[in-house]
């Protein structure tokens, strides 16, 4: 199954986490995916487009106390980049685990920017 989210910075803050949309959550807007137990997570692609931004891939095992980073995309200069080949392998989440997966953002002037994540989830 694939699953594809959304978001863009607020466009005021050279800081902060994508609230992020897709046609799968009931809420309009999350600030993170919560990986399902037993499914495994899959980035096959993402789009950043717009203003320079860097774009940090974020995990939690612990239910958002703490998250550490598994990636970081930057597009350095106003435009568009697509990522087809992402190598932080699969996310999943054990019995036991809460697992969440935010993307926050960094600029040195705010601005509008976009970002479009594809995972294939088994």
């Amino acid at each position: 199954m694939k699953i594809t989210i959304q978001g863009e910075t607020d466009g005021t803050s050279t800081t902060g986490d994508f609230p992020l949309i897709s046609e799968w959550w009931q809420t309009t807007t999350a600030t993170h995916l919560q990986i399902e137990k037993g499914c495994k997570y899959i980035i096959e692609g993402m789009n950043i487009s717009g203003a320079a931004v860097k774009v940090t891939a974020m995990l939690s095992v612990n239910g958002g106390t703490s998250y550490f980073t598994i990636a970081d995309f930057s597009l350095p200069s106003a435009g568009n980049l697509y990522i087809d080949k992402i190598n932080i392998g699969e996310i999943s989440a054990h019995e036991n685990d809460k697992v969440l997966l935010k993307f926050s953002w960094s600029q040195t002037t705010a601005a509008k920017s976009y970002i479009c994540v594809t995972f294939n989830v088994t």
